[in-house]
């Protein structure tokens, strides 16, 4: 799927579209693609996510690793609370860690 259309302009993906690349996804990256693609975070904030910055209970998502070096807190669409509660994440520390490394997974 392109980044952006004819015009330049950043292409937007249909819920059947978003649906489909979250599916193609293995674990556990499907469930960062579905943070991205729901909250609208960059694929690099998903991946710094602790499990402190996730709380189902009141459906925020707090971003402490931004590119703008704010940290923002953003409402969770009611689908990705969904997708969230059925994951296996963990519990403690980074939701995405790296299994050859310290620290969590990378975009590579």
């Amino acid at each position: 799927m392109p980044k952006v259309n004819g015009k330049g302009q950043a292409a937007i993906l249909t819920n059947d579209q978003i649906d489909a690349v979250i599916h193609l996804c293995k674990k556990p990256y499907c469930f960062a693609v579905a943070i991205a693609a729901f909250t609208g975070c960059r694929m690099g904030e998903a991946l710094q996510l602790r499990a402190e910055n996730l709380n189902l209970n009141e459906q925020v998502i707090t971003l402490t690793h931004t590119k703008t070096g704010r940290t923002r807190e953003i409402e969770m669409h009611p689908e990705l609370v969904v997708i969230l509660s059925d994951a296996e994440l963990p519990s403690k520390g980074y939701l995405f860690p790296s299994s050859r490394q310290a620290g969590y997974l990378s975009r590579q």
